[in-house]
């Protein structure tokens, strides 16, 4: 009997002897980890034949245990706002459907996003008007190679934003009536105000200017405009003559200005034109410099941009002013369309003067950022900052993507990674439109792929698809390198044909479109046909 005792003892001291260093390496969960303070980073050094190896960082120092982060409290999803820029990327398409092969600069990332709705699942307990979520996983990208993880950033609010209030809405319609807008264009300007304004309700006020070469007001600011009315006054717009667009938008905005004295609420003025200026002056500067002081005074500006031969270049560059976005229409019915699914990401402000610091870990660097302008980001170091002058409400949950990759492995085999591992940090500050400063903060810490947000699963596809479609552009119109940017959309088809989400329909029918044109135009660069395969 005792020596039965004896041997149990022992088989229990063995079996506590067994699992304490695994209680130990399970680790304390991410919110624990964080209130601890930081670890010392180990490195280690990596043989090279050409050079001295780079420090690389050892992740799993500040891993976190395997964690795939399925708590039930992550059933939460963040709400939706925009960075306003670009909304939609309709013109890529219009020139993808009809056979063309777009030039990377009229691609933007923020446009591609904004037509998808990005969830990214995150817990409650935000106390303000915005907090910052974040999540990452192991990511692969055709025209980066060098990127290892994606993460995605989401904001989540203590109010529920669809049940929001606009604030009475004051909007100037400023119309280009130049000749080139004759035909299907002015077509499109004429169904575009209609739609906005069956947007508008009671309290909303209305006024629409427009302009060949000289301005003229169409119809005068009229509170809770009737939507047949002013579909009648619409065809009164009528085509003419040169395109002094610096001096019709500058009338639009002193219009704007004499008819917000005393109206409760916000301005915006939503500019129509092919953007196509010929008479004053054409460069960007002058514009730009209307827009700002207009935005200082509270007045903000929607380009909308129609017609074949909209240039995009001009409104693209206005968007990226406080209180500016653009978007593109291709034809009537789109108009309706597009501005009944897109009205309150153009119009209701939410924020101001966003600003995020993005700060990677020791021995890791951010290689872009996806979801708003490039020219908004500033670098200082391994810091990434970026300002967003404005936030808008809108229906689809937009997000900013990072990518992210480990310093000095560019050309090496990826080093594995434990789950929870820490990848960096964002933080957040910014002004609700009552004045008042807020500020969040988020870890970056990978999760299993596997336990990807909505968000996140879509976001790796169409950042992969944007960075691809740029680069397609680049080797074909600025390279002439037809060859190569059909091999690019091959890879980029086969990511997409086993695509079942109806999210991303409409992006899997436009890479193989684009597969499809590449194909028949790959063997011009002196190739024989062979030597590529169908597209399938």
């Amino acid at each position: 009997m005792c020596l039965r005792r004896h041997v149990i003892a022992r088989a229990l001291i063995a079996c506590a002897l067994t699992l304490a260093p695994l209680a130990a390496a399970a680790g304390p969960p991410p919110e624990e980890e964080e209130r601890r303070p930081p670890r010392q980073v180990r490195y280690q050094r990596m043989a090279s034949p050409a050079a001295p190896a780079e420090a690389v960082y050892d992740f799993d120092a500040d891993a976190v245990g395997d964690l795939e982060l399925a708590a039930p409290e992550m059933s939460v999803e963040t709400v939706g706002v925009t960075a306003g820029g670009a909304r939609g990327i309709d013109l890529v398409r219009a020139q993808i459907e009809a056979g063309e092969i777009p030039r990377a600069s009229l691609i933007k990332a923020e446009g591609l996003l904004s037509e998808h709705d990005l969830p990214l699942r995150t817990r409650a307990g935000c106390e303000q008007l915005l907090c910052i979520r974040a999540e990452t996983v192991d990511a692969t990208m055709l025209a980066e190679p060098a990127v290892h993880y994606l993460a995605q950033l989401g904001f989540a609010s203590d109010i529920d934003l669809t049940a929001l209030p606009r604030p009475p809405l004051n909007v100037v319609i400023v119309v280009d009536l130049s000749s080139s807008m004759a035909g299907a264009p002015i077509n499109t300007a004429r169904a575009a105000v209609a739609a906005i304004a069956r947007e508008l309700g009671p309290g909303d006020q209305l006024s629409i200017l427009g302009f060949g070469v000289e301005p003229r007001v169409y119809m005068p600011p009229t509170r809770s405009p009737d939507p047949n009315y002013v579909e009648a006054t619409s065809y009164q717009l009528e085509p003419r003559g040169a395109t002094a667009l610096e001096r019709g938008l500058f009338a639009g905005f002193e219009l704007a200005r004499r008819s917000s004295r005393g109206f409760a609420g916000a301005t915006r003025v939503m500019l129509i034109t092919d953007d196509r200026p010929n008479v004053g002056r054409t460069t960007a500067s002058p514009f730009l410099a209307l827009a700002r002081s207009s935005a200082a005074a509270g007045v903000g500006l929607t380009t909308i941009g129609v017609g074949a031969r909209f240039d995009a270049a001009l409104a693209y560059k206005l968007s990226g002013v406080r209180g500016g976005n653009v978007l593109y229409l291709r034809g009537p019915e789109h108009a309706r369309l597009r501005i009944g699914e897109n009205f309150s990401g153009l119009v209701h402000e939410l924020a101001r003067a966003l600003v995020i610091e993005i700060e990677p870990a020791p021995g890791m660097r951010v290689v872009d950022v996806f979801g708003v302008p490039g020219e908004l980001l500033t670098r200082e170091g391994d810091r990434v900052s970026l300002r967003v002058e404005t936030l808008f409400v809108s229906k689809k949950r937009g997000a900013i993507y990072l990518a992210l990759a480990p310093k000095g492995r560019a050309n090496l085999p990826r080093a594995p990674v434990r789950l929870g591992a820490h990848l960096g940090r964002v933080s957040i500050r910014l002004r609700s439109l009552d004045g008042a400063l807020l500020s969040d903060q988020v870890a970056l810490r990978n999760i299993s792929s596997r336990r990807a947000s909505p968000g996140l699963s879509r976001g790796a596809l169409l950042v992969d698809e944007f960075a691809t479609l740029r680069r397609i552009g680049e080797l074909y119109h600025e390279s002439g390198d037809p060859a190569a940017a059909y091999e690019l959309a091959r890879a980029l088809a086969e990511r997409f044909r086993p695509v079942t989400d109806d999210e991303l329909q409409a992006q899997r029918e436009l890479v193989l479109q684009l597969e499809r044109t590449l194909h028949g135009r790959a063997p011009e660069a002196g190739a024989t046909r062979g030597l590529f395969a169908p597209p399938r």
